[in-house]
């Protein structure tokens, strides 16, 4: 008789076999500079971590253990896009402080006795 799925062992592949998940809540920064210290390390002593922050971490660090190019390639394109964004951020920050300031100063001027405007 067959068992049911449920009911089947699950085994994992050989690729994560030995490497412990910390369940770790991180950046997708830091899961990106953890995957390239991991693949750093296992390119020159030729050993695999034994533990990883998180699954996606440990998918980043196989990535870029196997395709290199591509995984600096897609890391340098999310690289820009957070570059542009957190540009657009500053600035966005920069014209609400002017318009604050603008503001404020109207207010003084508004306030002023009608002699001193």
């Amino acid at each position: 008789m067959a068992k049911r799925k449920e009911e089947e062992e699950v085994q994992l592949p050989p690729v994560y076999s030995g490497v412990k998940s910390l369940d770790i809540d991180q950046t997708l920064r830091e899961n990106v500079q953890w995957a390239l210290e991991a693949a750093g390390l296992k390119h020159r002593t030729g050993r695999d971590p034994t533990e990883c922050p998180n699954d996606q971490a440990y998918f980043m660090f196989l990535e870029a253990c196997e395709r290199p190019k591509d995984f600096f390639a897609k890391f340098s394109q999310i690289e820009s896009k957070a570059m542009d964004s957190t540009t657009f951020r500053r600035d966005c920050q920069k014209n609400t402080e002017e318009l604050s300031a603008m503001i404020d100063e109207i207010r003084y001027l508004d306030n002023l006795p009608s002699f001193l405007r």
